[in-house]
């Protein structure tokens, strides 16, 4: 989740195999952040991608507010929760990524209005997962890829009719496993070699950065 609230504690809810394991309420430079007490029920609040699972074991993926309960006859097993969502409708305001302070200053915590790097989930009618990555030349802050507006009108355009908001900014970034290739059983194993030569960056920051947390998507074993 985005907001910049954070001391390394989780500034949202993480589900694993059924178990919350992270919760943004023991995040105190959350919780004890006076400008952000107003907003803090639409923080917990924010949507999150949920991986459900029903009687039978199927499991689909759907983006809902926390809050929403799970689809009766259904399971939560895994839930990630990030922001806003883009689709439907954008919901920067509802989630308090875009906030009006006490004072009448606006608040646009993640630049939604300005254009910048950005990761996004979507999920198709018959229930297709699309990831994408969006960025500019050199990836510099706002500087170049979308807004939230456009990047809803382009997921909408890959066929979604559902989509949620992940990180963006400068830490964007999209690496890909290269096709492997028929190995030689006689070649000499090379010692230098590092789990990043089996994987080409197709989206991130020039020159490459470092990235404090990642999504892995892989075969099921």
């Amino acid at each position: 989740m985005q907001g910049g609230a954070s001391t390394g504690a989780s500034t949202a809810y993480l589900t694993i195999n059924g178990q919350l394991v992270c919760t943004p309420k023991e995040n105190e430079a959350l919780t004890k952040n006076v400008k952000l007490k107003p907003f803090l029920n639409q923080i917990y609040d924010r949507s999150e991608l949920r991986f459900i699972a029903d009687s039978k074991g199927k499991v689909i993926v759907r983006i809902q507010p926390h809050s929403e309960p799970v689809p009766e006859g259904f399971t939560l097993k895994h839930s990630i929760q990030a922001g806003p969502r883009l689709l439907p409708a954008i919901t920067a305001r509802e989630e308090a990524f875009i906030r009006t302070e006490p004072d009448g200053t606006e608040t646009d915590s993640i630049g939604c209005l300005s254009t910048a790097a950005r990761t996004a989930i979507g999920i198709t009618p018959d229930d297709k997962l699309i990831m994408v990555c969006v960025a500019g030349p050199k990836q510099d802050e706002f500087s170049a890829g979308m807004t939230l507006e456009q990047l809803a009108s382009f997921m909408k355009k890959l066929g979604c009719v559902s989509a949620i908001n992940f990180d963006g900014g400068t830490s964007t970034t999209m690496a890909i496993k290269k096709p492997s290739e028929k190995k030689d059983p006689d070649a000499k194993i090379n010692a230098n070699a590092k789990p990043s030569d089996d994987y080409s960056v197709v989206c991130g920051r020039v020159p490459e950065t470092n990235v404090k947390s990642c999504l892995i998507v892989r075969k099921a074993p």
